[in-house]
């Protein structure tokens, strides 16, 4: 059910958003950055994803391995 880059409409905060969305399914490297991001800025998802507050790269990687990404670019 993966679909090449698809356009996307979002909303966020109040503004409607244009882009393109692409699923990250065969690159552990990107989903790991992409998980490393997400977890610093919302550190509360750490345990609902199984990965500890002091977790290493490495645990974040082997976490990531199990995650899908959906990266959107916006053209805004």
């Amino acid at each position: 059910n993966l679909q090449p880059p698809a356009p996307v409409q979002l909303r966020v905060a109040g503004r409607e958003l244009h882009g393109t969305a692409q699923v990250l399914v065969d690159d552990p490297a990107q989903i790991a950055d992409a998980l490393t991001i997400f977890l610093a800025r919302f550190p509360s998802a750490r345990r609902a994803l199984g990965v500890p507050a002091n977790a290493s790269p490495d645990a974040i990687k082997q976490a990531a391995e199990h995650q899908i990404v959906v990266r959107i670019a916006t053209d805004d």
